[in-house]
C-alpha cells in the first residue's frame, strides 16, 4: 500500500484574464524537512511535450516589516499528467513529478482521493515514488535500496 505523505484540495482562482482558474493547494510532509505547504498550477506557457503540464510552488511565511504575516512563493517542482490503467481495466489520470527542497529532490504521485466522502476530504493525495512509472496498486515499502549504490 502506497503511504499518504500529503494532500491536495482543488481551488479556483480569478486570473489576470478575469477568468476562473483551477489550482491545487495542501500540504507535504517532507519528514526531517517538515511539512510544506505548496500550491500547482497549470503551465499555461508550456510549449511542448516535454515540458512540465503543471509546478509547484511552495509557500514560506515570512516576517513583515509591519508584523502581518507574508508569505513568500518560490517554484519548486513539477508535474506532468499521466495515465495507467488499473487493475480492473480502467483508465485513471495521475500527476507524475518532483519536488526540489533545498538540495534535496523528492520524486512525488499524486492520485485523485477515491475515498472522498465530504467536502472538507482532501481531492488528491501525494505519495513519494519512484522516478519510473507508478500507480496506486503497487506497493512502495520494498522499494529495490541497494547499499552499492550509495556515493561513499
Amino acid at each position: 500500500m502506497l503511504s499518504t505523505v500529503g494532500a491536495l484540495w482543488k481551488k479556483d482562482y480569478k486570473g489576470e484574464d478575469g477568468k476562473k482558474h483551477a489550482f491545487l493547494t495542501g500540504e507535504v510532509n517532507l519528514g526531517i524537512l517538515g511539512r510544506k505547504r505548496i500550491s500547482a498550477f497549470k503551465n499555461e506557457k508550456k510549449e511542448k511535450d516535454t515540458h512540465p503540464d503543471w509546478r509547484i510552488v511552495m509557500s514560506e511565511e515570512v516576517a513583515s516589516d509591519d508584523g502581518k504575516k507574508e508569505y513568500k512563493q518560490n517554484t519548486c517542482g513539477a508535474l506532468w499528467l499521466k495515465e495507467y490503467t488499473d487493475k480492473d481495466g480502467n483508465n485513471k489520470k495521475y500527476f507524475s513529478g518532483v519536488i526540489q527542497i533545498g538540495l534535496m529532490e523528492h520524486n512525488i504521485a499524486i492520485f485523485a482521493n477515491e475515498n472522498k466522502k465530504e467536502e472538507k476530504h482532501p481531492d488528491y493525495r501525494i505519495v513519494f515514488s519512484r522516478p519510473d512509472r507508478m500507480t496506486p496498486d503497487q506497493d512502495i515499502e520494498n522499494d529495490g535500496f541497494d547499499e552499492d549504490d550509495l556515493p561513499f
